[in-house]
């Protein structure tokens, strides 16, 4: 086992640790090029040719892919069918697949590479919580989901609300609480670039919730659609192939599991 592939096994071992007792099940991130869109089927059909993990140094977290060889089809149904409008034929994807390469999509973003070389995401449906690959023009997001404790059941509720927070270049410029459906913008810099999210709808963890102590079971999903305007000048193309193995600038970790999301085999926040 080589030194990278030994730090993403000590970071799966810390997150199982101290995980919540409710978050079980694996996630998968990978990346590759879409095959096709089937409309009529609500289907997404992918070559997936690079895993997706994460490292830490220095309080900041790296974003690093892997060759999959040989490259793996994958069919899976978007978060919301707001993807299939998004997401065409030949284009660079990542994908989030809950509980292996065979588990439904929890997460799709759109990929371009910046001038660097580095995979960004455009357009993202799906729960941001789960995609480990970063927006363009340094923005993240993260989000708190309060639940409907009345209709819990086992470790996730419906999610009434969502308390959500936009990052730029690491720090916080904006945050506001969405009903399902419910949107904003921001576009609080001076370089061209905007930020749109939706919440859609989704789950929250019952963790709070009486009675839930001890509970195992699922993690929540939300669900999202963010579009971001890349800032002027940005110079993105579309990249060839997302199988060439690169370590590209991550964000500044804000929790322990949550900064671990979408790694190869990682277990997600609760």
């Amino acid at each position: 086992m080589n030194h990278h592939h030994a730090i993403l096994c000590l970071l799966i071992v810390a997150a199982v640790c101290s995980a919540p007792a409710g978050a079980v099940i694996l996630e998968v991130t990978v990346t590759g090029v879409v095959e096709e869109v089937r409309p009529s089927e609500n289907l997404i059909v992918a070559s997936a040719d690079a895993t997706v993990g994460q490292e830490y140094g220095n309080e900041t977290v790296r974003t690093v892919y892997e060759p999959l060889e040989p490259t793996v089809m994958i069919e899976c149904a978007p978060p919301d069918p707001a993807a299939l409008g998004v997401i065409s034929a030949g284009d660079a994807v990542a994908l989030t697949l809950l509980g292996g390469m065979n588990g439904p999509c929890i997460a799709i973003g759109k990929l371009q590479e910046t001038a660097s070389g580095d995979p960004v995401i455009t357009d993202l449906v799906g729960d941001p919580a789960a995609m480990p690959v970063p927006l363009v023009g340094e923005y993240a997001l993260t989000y708190e989901a309060e639940p409907d404790c009345a209709n819990a059941t086992g470790t996730v509720a419906p999610a009434l609300s969502v308390n959500v927070s936009l990052y730029a270049e690491g720090m916080e410029v904006f945050e506001k609480t969405l009903l399902p459906g419910e949107s904003f913008t921001w576009n609080g810099r001076n370089d061209g670039s905007a930020v749109n999210v939706t919440f859609i709808g989704g789950e929250a963890s019952s963790a709070s919730c009486p009675g839930s102590e001890g509970i195992v079971g699922p993690q929540a999903v939300a669900t999202f659609i963010v579009a971001v305007t890349p800032p002027i000048g940005s110079d993105l193309t579309v990249p060839e192939t997302t199988a060439t193995p690169t370590a590209a600038p991550g964000l500044l970790a804000l929790s322990g599991v949550a900064a671990l999301a979408g790694a190869v085999l990682l277990l997600r926040r609760g």
